[in-house]
């Protein structure tokens, strides 16, 4: 079974990973936002996966 994870850095801080196997027909991609919290935006990031996930 070969593994492949590639990490690309989109911008300051925005990454894409990439976890690519042979043992299923599909792969996976996964973004991840680093962001601070404060609290005039704590509701938005809250937000951002379950509108990225549709």
């Amino acid at each position: 079974m070969e593994l492949k994870r590639e990490r690309i850095k989109l911008g300051n801080k925005i990454y894409l990973n990439a976890i690519k196997t042979d043992k299923f027909k599909s792969s996976l991609l996964s973004w991840y936002f680093i962001r601070p919290l404060n609290r005039d935006e704590v509701t938005k990031n809250a937000l951002i996966p379950l509108v990225l996930k549709r």
